[in-house]
């Protein structure tokens, strides 16, 4: 939902990759408030296994999206793809290529956030921050 104006307008179409979605924090269909999602996401970036009831670790949603990831950029060489995520997914995504983008980054991201990533033959060869929406 957050690209599909973006690709009406440029008449493409989108694709839904459920495995990218954000980390399952627990096993309750609520969002948990922000004074609460903040500590937990410190804590599972110290903590690569941590995971609380019913949710998954830092380590388990990095093994899901990086090869989905790895295989969008291979797939599409030479192409541009819009990817559409939330934070934390997004910063592990980034991270995979280069260890800046790490909780440091994450808590200096805003809502929302558009970044632009160069690669070449797999590789990322350039950043930019492209809009930067409401300080999160």
């Amino acid at each position: 939902m957050t690209i599909e104006g973006l690709a009406q307008s440029l008449g493409k179409e989108v694709l839904v990759i459920e495995d990218l979605k954000e980390i399952v924090f627990h096993g309750d269909d609520k969002p948990l408030p922000d004074k609460e999602v903040i500590p937990l996401v410190k804590k599972m970036f110290a903590d690569r296994e941590f995971s609380l009831p019913g949710g998954e670790s830092f380590a388990d949603c990095y093994n899901r999206i990086v090869p989905i990831l790895n295989n969008l950029i291979s797939r599409y060489k030479g192409q541009k793809v819009a990817i559409g995520t939330h934070g934390v997914v997004m910063t592990m995504m980034m991270g995979s290529f280069d260890r800046q983008f790490d909780l440091d980054f994450l808590l200096t991201t805003s809502k929302p956030d558009i970044y632009k990533l160069e690669f070449d033959e797999g590789r990322l060869t350039k950043t930019e921050r492209l809009w930067c929406g409401i300080p999160a």
